[in-house]
């Protein structure tokens, strides 16, 4: 009986010799992309419902929380019947409306827009999170799963901080936009 033998590589890996893995720096920066998406909506939906005369805004996030949670559990496997990239780059159409629905919230609601948001990332962030990993050795899988999360909280970060500034001055709206935006250029990646 022979041995089956894997070539995968053991060694440790630098964060420079990660980044040079073939479309890592791609995955990471969509992930950048989406989390300014996510940092914007995520920050910036309640002071935007307050504006609009909503005095419970917790719909929201509920919406969010039970959509995510429901396509994590039920569509776990989604990713590894259809190919991790093709869910992810499906589910970032989805992504780049969701920041669009907070603009039309008073139609669509808290909770179903919440939702949206919700479904796009229980896909989204694990699928890219799976993509990334791919793209790394099996030495540098925390790293590049630290590397991962560090470029969507960054992205989050930024939203939230940057874009106040913009929301001051130009009002919510116009920070989904952006928002929106911001998320495909994730998809262009």
């Amino acid at each position: 009986v022979e041995k089956n033998e894997t070539t995968h590589d053991t060694r440790e890996s630098s964060i420079t010799e990660l980044l040079a893995s073939p479309g890592l720096i791609r995955v990471l920066l969509a992930a950048i992309f989406v989390g300014v998406t996510m940092g914007t909506t995520f920050t910036f939906y309640q002071p935007w419902a307050l504006s609009l005369g909503y005095t419970e805004i917790s719909a929201y996030l509920v919406g969010f929380a039970v959509c995510a949670m429901f396509v994590r559990i039920v569509l776990g496997g989604v990713a590894d019947r259809f190919g991790r990239l093709n869910v992810a780059i499906g589910s970032l159409f989805l992504y780049v409306f969701a920041p669009l629905c907070l603009i039309t919230v008073e139609s669509i609601g808290l909770f179903y827009t919440g939702a949206i948001l919700g479904i796009a990332h229980g896909l989204f962030f694990p699928a890219l999170n799976a993509v990334a990993l791919e793209r790394t050795s099996d030495a540098g899988r925390g790293k590049g799963m630290a590397m991962y999360h560090g470029a969507f909280n960054i992205g989050f970060a930024s939203g939230s901080y940057l874009l106040g500034y913009v929301a001051m001055s130009k009002g919510y709206p116009s920070i989904f936009y952006i928002a929106s935006f911001t998320c495909l250029l994730g998809l262009v990646i």
